[in-house]
């Protein structure tokens, strides 16, 4: 009998840590729950002075890509690129949408010579963001339009298409520790203005990473690492 008890206990021991150990491993292919960096849209436009994107979306913060997805929040980044290095740090701008108006200054990024700044805001209405800036010889105004809102590829199917093309890699990864994604709209602005990329990501606490990159057009896969 005692024998018939600690076999039953053993069994039940066996099935609870199954069941935990499949449990984690869910967890960690739960793209939606562990997403670090989501970026949802975009607008732009360019003329002889300037060019202007706006990507916005949500990501974790602090924003470390270490395998652990943290809370979220939002954010709204401005991006503007100049044809010519420019000698100041910094220029002021002005954003305005139908009913909010977002002040600040855009700083040179120190890896580029692209200036950025974050609203901590998204804005995602279809009516075009009016944006000024001003420069030391005076203001320079563009009207930025949203170019993701007629996209084949909307950011729920690209995450899905993220997954797909990574399933083998995220069940590997998920064997070994945590992972957190991301799912990013990426462009070069200087070389390529108004050509945007989806870049969907998977990152294990090993330091392990694998990407995927295709157009918002397709679903072929142009690059995995």
């Amino acid at each position: 009998m005692k024998k018939f008890y600690l076999a039953s206990f053993i069994t039940i021991f066996v099935l609870i840590v199954a069941m935990l150990l499949v449990g984690c491993g869910s967890q960690n292919t739960n793209v939606n729950a562990n997403l670090s960096d989501s970026r949802y849209g975009v607008f732009d436009a360019k003329n002889e002075q300037i060019s202007a994107t706006f990507i916005y979306g949500e990501r974790e913060n602090p924003y470390q890509p270490d395998g652990i997805s943290n809370s979220n929040v939002n954010f709204g980044i401005l991006t503007i690129v100049f044809p010519e290095k420019q000698t100041e740090s910094e220029f002021e701008f002005t954003l305005k949408t139908d009913d909010k108006t977002y002040t600040g200054k855009v700083e040179k990024s120190p890896f580029t010579d692209e200036y950025l700044a974050d609203i901590g805001s998204q804005i995602t209405a279809n009516s075009p963001i009016e944006l000024t800036l001003k420069l030391p010889d005076g203001e320079t105004k563009l009207s930025l339009e949203k170019r993701s809102e007629d996209w084949q590829i909307n950011f729920d199917k690209a995450l899905k298409i993220g997954e797909n093309a990574l399933k083998d890699e995220i069940s590997d990864m998920s064997k070994n520790g945590r992972i957190e994604y991301y799912l990013k709209i990426i462009s070069n602005n200087k070389t390529s203005f108004g050509t945007y990329f989806w870049a969907f990501t998977a990152i294990s606490e090993n330091g392990e990473k694998h990407t995927v990159v295709f157009s918002p057009s397709s679903d072929i896969i142009l690059v995995k690492n």
